[in-house]
């Protein structure tokens, strides 16, 4: 949800009401199609509807949710948080061959994104990460525990 300026709030991601509905233009509420699946979606709408609600009765919440995707390509499941573009160096954890691994993308040391193939684990501990330093040879010793990044 993004507050745009008062008292217009927009709607991203999730097409949440019919256009020309009287609810949508009594609170100038815009919305968006995208072509990405309801359930991709879901978790997201739902916060997004809930920072809306709260600024609908007056609250002043910023919706700031780190962006993550997911999608399943036959036996690969892709599953990435932040923006890969944002790194300056990246670090493998695991092994491409096996199709179970992951990326981590750093900017000045600390996670800006991750691209996990089949690996849930490392998709779900770099969420927990994104935005902590780390260094970046721990990071691909698969020796080391993710969760010891953490601390």
């Amino acid at each position: 949800v993004c507050r745009v300026h008062d008292p217009l709030i927009m709607l991203n991601d999730v097409k949440f009401m019919e256009r020309n509905n009287p609810i949508a233009d009594k609170f100038h509420i815009l919305t968006r199609e995208d072509s990405v699946s309801a359930s991709q979606l879901k978790p997201n709408a739902i916060e997004q509807a809930r920072v809306a609600c709260i600024n609908l009765l007056g609250g002043d919440l910023e919706y700031a949710s780190i962006p993550w995707f997911w999608s399943d390509q036959y036996e690969l499941k892709l599953q990435m948080v932040g923006f890969s573009a944002d790194g300056e160096e990246s670090v493998v954890r695991g092994d491409k061959s096996t199709n179970k691994f992951a990326v981590f993308h750093l900017k000045e040391g600390r996670v800006v994104a991750v691209d996990a193939v089949n690996n849930s684990k490392a998709f779900m501990l770099g969420k927990r990460l994104y935005g902590k330093s780390v260094d970046a040879k721990l990071l691909a010793d698969e020796s080391v525990e993710l969760k010891a990044f953490l601390k």
